[in-house]
């Protein structure tokens, strides 16, 4: 197992790397120069000062050399300074990653907490009016957009019925309370897409093992529903959804950027947004490694999570 995860870890440095040559070279070319868009107005009249400040952002250099430095000092942890703010890339993506964290974390929470007893039951009764529904209520959310879903969540719960805020953000050592009504929202918003996709996963995984050998063996035994379910069959059926849910990860994050922006949460995905509106070179690259740190890290939890789920995993 060791020799596992540490493969895996190895395996994580060349791909960040990869993803570092990509993000810089593209971002480099796409956003065009930062100066004028730190200037704003006055850049057409003072040419000296674009030079000036070209010079001092390092902008002037050649873009091998610029990502060559780069790279020498992001492996020992500095990344930079932002162009807009003095501050640290590094102290500007960390103060904003527990939002995205607690974010993606409680969508996951919540799609796994709706899917698995949905989709159970679905199995349970296939072919009938739950299954249907289950059908029906996946297909919606996997075609409805996660903005429009948003902006639909906030017009009920907070404009109509006033039961939730709309939006700002309030961590959870200060008040857990605000904390849950404000994440709430958010959550079954990026949740939303990926529950119907789970449920289906479940119930079809569920219908599958529900025909195999050893639980006809635990049903003549005379074992009762519920355990036969809940310990023989649920098991075995979670371990193509914790795939299915490694498989997400990425597009959990992908898609906090989008909720993070409809709900103005304070996270690394609006810090994203923001900094390339910008033109903000060195914050967007260290957001999109930290979102793929944070991706691949999880991917890993995942892969150690089989283990636990089915002993034979863990053994080969």
């Amino acid at each position: 197992m060791l020799r596992y995860v540490v493969r895996r870890l190895l395996l994580a440095v060349v791909l960040l790397f990869v993803v570092s040559l990509v993000t810089f070279s593209l971002m480099s070319l796409v956003i065009g120069d930062p100066v004028y868009a730190i200037l704003g107005p006055e850049a057409s009249a003072d040419q000296f000062t674009i030079e000036r400040l070209r010079q001092e952002l390092q902008l002037d250099r050649p873009l091998p050399v610029r990502y060559v430095d780069w790279l020498g000092h992001a492996v020992t942890g500095d990344l930079g300074r932002s162009f807009r703010q003095p501050i640290p890339v590094r102290d500007a993506v960390l103060a904003r990653l527990p939002v995205t964290l607690e974010l993606t974390a409680l969508a996951i929470v919540l799609a796994i907490a709706i899917a698995v007893p949905l989709g159970t039951l679905a199995a349970l009764r296939a072919g009938g009016p739950v299954d249907v529904a289950l059908s029906a209520v996946a297909a919606f959310n996997l075609s409805i957009p996660n903005f429009f879903l948003g902006i639909l969540l906030i017009y009920v719960f907070a404009l109509r019925l006033g039961w939730l805020p709309s939006a700002g953000f309030v961590t959870a050592t200060s008040d857990p309370f605000g904390n849950l009504k404000l994440m709430l929202l958010p959550s079954l918003t990026l949740a939303a897409a990926y529950e119907g996709g789970f449920a289906r996963y479940v119930r079809s995984c569920m219908v599958e093992v529900l025909g195999e050998d050893y639980v006809r063996t635990a049903r003549a035994k005379g074992l009762g529903r519920v355990v036969v379910v809940g310990r023989h069959a649920l098991r075995n059926a979670l371990i193509p959804l914790v795939t299915v849910i490694s498989l997400e990860i990425a597009g959990l994050f992908g898609g906090a950027v989008v909720t993070e922006t409809v709900f103005s949460l304070p996270g690394v995905g609006t810090l994203l947004t923001e900094s390339i509106l910008g033109r903000d070179l060195p914050i967007v690259q260290g957001a999109v490694l930290f979102i793929t740190a944070a991706v691949v890290l999880t991917n890993l939890a995942v892969d150690l999570l089989y283990g636990f789920l089915d002993p034979r995993i863990r053994v080969s």
